[in-house]
């Protein structure tokens, strides 16, 4: 069976097990995994990410731009190198993930589990970061600028270098057992 092949039986895979893709989307997407391109936008509300494998050299550059992904399971992928911008990510999981040099400009990640993720160099910039968890995470390198914050949670986290400077709606950030070190944030309490 070539390789073409197996990309056939994926997505045929693929849309038998996330309903809320449509056709249209599996096709774009192929085509996106297959020539570097933007992603846009598609619908995966639901879906299992973890079918594809999103860490190849080949990927490397990718833009998701105002795509939804509600509820999406990107739960323990690599994700390296690409850009979520203005993408519906609310309830996604992102659980036991490693994250490396991935932006979430201006999205909607609302309610996101990032528990237990290690997640270098990146930014959330103007992200709405309402009741997220970033629990158990290792974070480094990172800046939240513009990011709302609201009821966001940092518990027993490990934050190294992170940023954030002029984040805003700050009320109710949880850094219980948190430890940061040369982390920065004009007019925030981080300790």
């Amino acid at each position: 069976m070539n390789v073409k092949s197996l990309w056939v039986v994926g997505l045929v895979f693929f849309s038998l097990s996330a309903r809320a893709a449509k056709e249209s989307d599996l096709k774009k997407l192929t085509g996106v995994l297959e020539v570097k391109e933007e992603c846009q936008p598609l619908d995966f509300q639901g879906a299992d990410m973890r079918i594809f494998s999103l860490d190849r050299p080949r990927d490397k550059g990718r833009i998701f731009k105002g795509a939804n992904m509600k509820k999406a399971n990107f739960s323990g992928m690599i994700l390296k190198e690409m850009t979520f911008e203005e993408v519906d990510l609310e309830g996604a999981t992102f659980e036991n993930a490693t994250i490396t040099s991935v932006n979430f400009k201006d999205c909607n990640l609302k309610g996101v589990n990032f528990k237990g993720v290690t997640y270098l160099y990146g930014s959330f910039r103007g992200a709405d970061l309402q009741g997220t968890t970033f629990e158990k995470a290792d974070l480094e390198s990172l800046s939240y600028s513009g990011a709302s914050l609201k009821e966001t949670l940092f518990k027993d986290g490990k934050l190294f270098r992170v940023s954030f400077e002029r984040t805003k709606e700050k009320k109710d950030v949880s850094f219980e057992g948190a430890d940061l070190k040369d982390c920065s944030g004009t007019g925030f309490r981080l300790f």
